[in-house]
């Protein structure tokens, strides 16, 4: 489970990086070559991961694995069991407010942000483009007829 909540929060704050990364190439084309390099994806990459591996954490630290053998034929079960942590704090400020507000609630805000925003400068970018060619066809027009 705890791998699954690590891919999670890590797959989440990745796609955060690629739109931001989309953002800063939309706003500052002549900037972005400077400032979206291959360091600034590994360091982007590693501060990721650690924060991912941060925000689990606790999650390792909440269950144990509760070891039942059956006397009948002898099968081992494995099952995971809540420690004293993880029946106290864990459960509701982790489970009910941290978890959610740090793995869907500030990364889907942030998305629907930046994807706005791109959303609106390709707009803008669009309509100055056809204004543009408009621009241009008139004066190809009025060369013609003179």
């Amino acid at each position: 489970m705890s791998i699954f909540l690590l891919g999670q929060t890590a797959s989440t704050f990745f796609t955060v990086a690629i739109t931001l990364e989309r953002f800063v190439v939309i706003y500052w084309p002549l900037k972005a070559q400077s400032i979206c390099t291959i360091k600034t994806t590994w360091r982007s990459s590693a501060i990721i991961f650690v924060f991912s591996s941060l925000s689990v954490l606790p999650h390792y630290f909440a269950f144990h694995v509760l070891e039942t053998v059956e006397s009948e034929n002898g099968t081992t079960m494995y099952a995971p069991q809540r420690t004293e942590f993880g029946k106290l704090g864990y459960k509701f400020v982790y489970e009910k407010w941290m978890f959610p507000i740090l793995n869907y609630t500030i990364p889907f805000t942030i998305l629907i942000i930046l994807n706005a925003f791109i959303y609106l400068q390709v707009n803008i970018q669009n309509s100055l483009l056809g204004y543009a060619r408009e621009q241009d066809l008139r004066e190809r027009i009025l060369r013609q007829e003179f």
